[in-house]
């Protein structure tokens, strides 16, 4: 999920208005009918889009008492394109939160200075502007299929009120706080400048090590497997097949660690000292959610997830960030929304500048289907937070760029695809049609980026008969 809990309530509260007490799309009460799929997708062929590139990053910290860190990144990059390149960009987000664009917003009494950047052992010049974007030129070219390194050190201090990058209390919360490598594609260096309406960076999978050295000891959850459950002052992590790597650094007087297990996964969830009350429901939704999504949607690759209760509201690969003081329908169906992305956002790809419903649409969806298994009845199952009367705002496609839309992105990226895509299951196998669609997407596409328009092309093999028009209703197919 990318934007704030306000924003989800109002996600949440369109599902409500957008759908009657059928769950379906409420301008289009005929409902659709003889809808079948196909009982086998062994022919089809999966054509991700291949990212270009990858990323092995070695990166130190070493956290000072103030909460100020030295950070070494070094990455191993290598050419996956057919070009070759003469500068490499790169996703350096906390200059834009602290510094740049958003400065004045999110970045008061942060800091964030780059003290070197050096190509192959050699010192390089380098521009790092306000939106967030890193560009470093090459003095020798990188042939296609050729790796260079790049070594960056910088200093970090996260602000308070930073979004998904800050610090609060004595803990640290690094979201997008290195320096990360976006996908090269047709051509060009696929990156946009940093934007906090949404997700606007979007990276693909690399190899993580992590060496961290700290002032005290630290609760610390990461991306990458953990094995220390207990707080320490230094450790090390490593992954491979990450999208990106989270940390998190909790100081204990405020946090404490729950351990327990989801089949043959370990989950820890972190909870504040003051959320002790919450802990057991938040936990059930956690084992239950992730049982659900792993027995009718696919095996979860990891050994282990990781969830803090920190309000964030966030995805991350390997980790997720919900609610910290609130129980009930809210908070759970955060934790739940976060969970189903490790799915569709972390497994499953996509571009969410230009397709965030691919993630965010589709997570929600799996979202609802858990939900009607757990509810008493529909009607309940799509009434999570009926607190507003809905958004504003004209109706758009929920496949357009992330600065095409206002207030109705989350009514068109989430709300949209879940109200049309219930709509098309209801009367046509339902919930276990609908489970076996996403099993079946999950497993045809997992470690591939998924487009719109591949989608589609998966879509219209698998419903046989579509409705005309069904998916142009919702979709750009221009």
């Amino acid at each position: 999920m990318k934007m704030t809990r306000f924003v989800f309530v109002l996600i949440l509260m369109f599902l409500l208005t957008a759908c009657n007490t059928n769950g379906t799309d409420k301008d289009e009460d005929k409902s659709i009918q003889n809808v079948s799929y196909q009982t086998s997708m062994e022919e089809f062929e999966p054509q991700g889009v291949q990212p270009g590139t990858y990323g092995t990053y070695n990166i130190t910290i070493d956290m000072k008492e103030d909460l100020t860190s030295n950070i070494d990144a070094q990455i191993e990059i290598e050419n996956r394109s057919e070009d070759a390149w003469d500068e490499i960009k790169l996703y350096f987000i906390p200059q834009s939160l602290i510094e740049g664009d958003y400065g004045n917003q999110y970045g008061s009494d942060g800091s964030v200075n780059i003290n070197q950047v050096m190509v192959s052992n050699e010192e390089s010049t380098f521009s790092s502007a306000d939106d967030g974007i890193l560009t470093i030129p090459l003095n020798n070219q990188i042939e296609a299929g050729d790796k260079t390194v790049i070594d960056i050190s910088y200093s970090l201090r996260p602000a308070p009120n930073g979004i998904r990058l800050r610090r609060q209390g004595g803990s640290l919360f690094l979201a997008q706080w290195y320096p990360m490598l976006p996908t090269y594609q047709d051509g060009k260096w696929n990156i946009e400048g940093y934007n906090p309406k949404g997700e606007s960076y979007f990276t693909t999978n690399g190899s993580y090590t992590v060496e961290y050295q700290l002032p005290q000891p630290y609760y610390v959850m990461t991306s990458a497997h953990d094995q220390n459950n207990e707080p320490h002052q230094s450790g090390k992590v490593q992954g491979d097949n990450l999208k990106e790597m989270y940390i998190s650094f909790l100081d204990p007087r405020d946090w404490y660690l729950n351990t327990f297990s989801a089949n043959n996964t370990d989950l820890r969830m972190a909870v504040k000292q003051n959320a002790q009350d919450m802990e057991e429901e938040w936990q059930k939704s956690a084992q239950g959610s992730f049982t659900f999504f792993e027995e009718n949607i696919g095996d979860y690759p990891l050994d282990q997830l990781d969830m803090i209760q920190n309000s964030g509201g966030m995805e991350y690969a390997g980790i997720i960030e919900g609610s910290s003081k609130s129980s009930g329908a809210r908070a759970n169906a955060t934790i739940i929304h976060e969970i189903a992305h490790q799915w569709f956002y972390f497994q499953v790809n996509n571009d969410p500048y230009y397709d965030a419903w691919v993630d965010e649409g589709i997570t929600e969806f799996a979202n609802t289907l858990y939900q009607l298994e757990i509810k008493d009845n529909q009607n309940e199952a799509f009434q999570f937070i009926p607190q507003l009367n809905g958004v504003s705002g004209p109706d758009k496609p929920a496949n357009l760029p992330l600065p095409e839309y206002e207030a109705v992105y989350a009514k068109a990226a989430y709300a949209q695809p879940v109200a049309k895509l219930w709509r098309l299951f209801e009367n046509n196998g339902g919930q276990e049609a609908a489970l076996e669609f996403l099993s079946t997407y999950y497993n045809l596409y997992q470690g591939k980026q998924v487009t719109t328009k591949e989608f589609v092309r998966f879509f219209r093999a698998y419903v046989e008969n579509e409705p005309e028009g069904y998916l142009e209703s919702w979709l750009d197919l221009n």
